[in-house]
């Protein structure tokens, strides 16, 4: 009996064991807000986000070349910077490089900016 009760409580924990195992993907790498997302695209939102995770290097053109420091290199850039920012982790061209993924939040911003236009406002 005692057998039987031990055997069940080894194969209970195997299982709640492989059961916790699971695939991490991507998605669960995004750094979560713990504020309320207002998502509503403008430039000036999107230029705190790029202040605030890719002006450490692209700043007069000190990385690659590229800049991002007014509205014209950065809505000319718009679509390639939300691109970089979506792309996996173990991409090489992943940004921001220092491995920090943009919230969700952060990349809808992005995102419904370039949808809007990328309005100067």
């Amino acid at each position: 009996m005692i057998k039987r009760l031990l055997l069940l409580l080894v194969a209970a924990i195997i299982v709640m064991y492989f059961m916790g195992c699971t695939d991490r993907y991507e998605t669960d790498l995004v750094r979560k807000s713990t504020t309320p997302c207002d998502s509503t695209g403008s430039y000036l939102k999107v230029q705190a986000i790029i202040n605030t995770n890719c002006s450490n290097c692209h700043t007069n053109g000190v990385s690659s070349g590229l800049s991002y420091k007014t509205y014209n290199e950065v809505s000319g850039a718009a679509e390639r910077i939300y691109e970089r920012c979506t792309l996996p982790q173990s991409n090489s061209q992943f940004m921001p490089q220092n491995g920090n993924r943009l919230t969700d939040c952060e990349l809808k911003v992005i995102k419904n900016w370039i949808d809007a236009g990328t309005p100067n406002n």
